[in-house]
């Protein structure tokens, strides 16, 4: 139920000469599929659940119809600035561009963060903490969705794994090892700004992938 933000995200994608949008309406009940049904927009694909499945089924199926070699995440939400996913693209293309060789995953780190209370930022940091002790990669934030992926290593995704969304840079690390190709983790910090519509459902659990 955030069709509100659409006419921003892409507002953002024209200004950023993107090739392709993806739009994943998951069970909105809003006016959402019926005023997108028909858009005319020539680069969006816009894919519609019938009920809510969930993030990690949202961009699992918008990965089914990505054409182009890299793909950006963006949360619905939009707590991004345009300024903001501008300077991400320019970031991870010098990075691919430096080390051509190298797959290049840029991920997200929110700071500032309006929304959320004392104690939901102590179990956040210490959910990353932990999953950074697990799986030996140094990344602040896994659970920004905000990132930037090299295409061909999101192909293979976990098929019964609920919030799998959360763990896209171990599965990208998994899907790039037959590739031979070394694999370069980048963060990118940026300020969250204050969710304009829609309502966070953080939970407790939920950041390691608990229902």
């Amino acid at each position: 139920n955030l069709l509100v933000n659409i006419p921003s995200i892409l507002k953002a994608a024209r200004a950023l000469s993107i090739k392709q949008i993806i739009v994943v309406n998951d069970g909105s009940t809003d006016t959402t599929k019926e005023d997108f049904d028909d858009s005319s927009h020539p680069l969006l694909s816009f894919i519609h659940h019938p009920t809510n499945l969930g993030q990690s089924a949202a961009i699992a199926s918008g990965l089914k119809h990505v054409t182009t070699n890299h793909v950006m995440f963006l949360d619905g939400d939009f707590q991004i600035e345009l300024d903001t996913i501008r300077r991400m693209i320019q970031c991870y293309q010098l990075a691919v561009a430096q080390n051509p060789r190298k797959l290049t995953i840029l991920k997200g780190q929110r700071t500032q963060r309006p929304a959320h209370r004392a104690h939901e930022n102590i179990i956040r940091k210490s959910g990353n903490r932990l999953l950074r002790l697990c799986t030996g990669l140094n990344i602040p934030d896994f659970g920004c969705t905000t990132a930037i992926y090299p295409s061909k290593l999101l192909r293979e995704l976990p098929k019964n794994l609920q919030y799998f969304h959360r763990y896209l840079p171990i599965i990208a690390r998994a899907n790039a090892l037959p590739t031979m190709c070394p694999l370069d983790f980048k963060n990118f910090r940026y300020r969250e700004i204050p969710r304009r519509f829609g309502q966070s459902h953080y939970r407790v659990t939920k950041f390691l992938g608990a229902p």
